[in-house]
């Protein structure tokens, strides 16, 4: 992750002939046309500008220089480590669920009876035994989904032609 990017120094051309103007006025106050026309002015434009173009380099720091900048004047960063944090979970009922008696008819995508049948049986049997006994069963049902023809067709099928193509199931 890269260091934020300080703006060491956040004056633009304007701010800086603004100054230098001000400036003008309070240590020679004898010096009375301050239009673009006069040559003073077009010097204080030109360093401005050449001091605009100084700043704008000066705040693209890379962050291996800023690193080094920092350790000049005694501050080191501190090295990497893991992130630590408190997470709170809620405890989960082991009791089994209510659950209907079948499932409504969802169109999942993938037009195979097959699986379908095998997610419907997975959700519908798995919700009604205990939490580790449910969780079993859905893993066991979820893995019966691996194995069946149609989920070698429809992987082959997206590995050759990618989301948009539709898959030739045999339903089995």
């Amino acid at each position: 992750m890269a260091l934020p990017v300080p703006n060491l120094d956040d004056r633009r051309f304007q701010d800086l002939v603004d100054d230098a103007k001000r400036l003008v006025q309070q240590r020679c106050p004898e010096w009375t046309d301050h239009n673009v026309s006069d040559p003073g002015v077009t010097l204080i434009e030109l360093f401005a500008w050449m001091t605009d173009q100084l700043l704008y380099r000066v705040n693209r720091v890379p962050d291996r220089n800023y690193v080094k900048f920092l350790e000049l004047i005694g501050i080191r960063l501190f090295p990497p480590s893991a992130a630590r944090g408190d997470v709170t979970l809620a405890v989960i009922d082991p009791a089994p669920m209510a659950t209907p008696a079948e499932l409504p008819p969802v169109e999942l995508g993938h037009k195979s009876r097959a699986i379908d049948a095998l997610m419907c049986r997975a959700l519908l049997e798995g919700c009604k035994k205990p939490l580790p006994d449910g969780l079993h069963f859905e893993s066991e049902m979820f893995g019966q989904c691996c194995g069946t023809e149609d989920m070698r067709i429809g992987v082959k099928n997206f590995l050759a032609n990618g989301p948009r193509v539709k898959a030739e199931f045999v339903h089995r």
